[in-house]
């Protein structure tokens, strides 16, 4: 067999194979996506439910609850887009071969910065509302 063509096929199966975890990868963070907004929705409709029973007095008007949950649906949103255009971009530069490995922004180090300063606000929230 041709040492050239098994070249050719391993170089293109590599690039399948590539192509397909990047494909993985996006749909992992189209279901975290997802998760993440559905639980701010259910944020959202934990605290209505709650205002409307006889519990009200469990969750005030200015405990930030609401903005919590609209920050997550944000944060689903956001990871997303941007894991959409991350998988675009890689798939471009695998089919015109200008594919190159390297270590930079990632949508889960970007998600997991502004999940933290969501749970900043959650806490300070809560010790805010827990000391008065």
């Amino acid at each position: 067999m041709n040492t050239e063509h098994v070249d050719i096929i391993g170089g293109e199966l590599s690039k399948e194979r590539t192509r397909l975890a990047s494909e993985r990868t996006l749909m992992a963070w189209i279901r975290t996506s997802l998760a993440m907004i559905s639980f701010g929705f259910g944020i959202d409709k934990v605290v209505e439910t709650l205002r409307s029973s006889e519990y009200s007095f469990v969750v005030s008007l200015e405990s930030g609850v609401r903005w919590f949950g609209i920050g997550v649906i944000l944060l689903g949103i956001y990871a997303m887009w941007a894991s959409l255009a991350e998988y675009r971009r890689k798939v471009q530069a695998i089919a015109t071969g200008e594919f190159v490995f390297e270590v930079g922004h990632s949508v889960a180090s970007a998600v997991g910065k502004w999940l933290i300063v969501l749970g900043l606000f959650a806490f300070f929230n809560l010790l805010w509302t827990a000391l008065r």
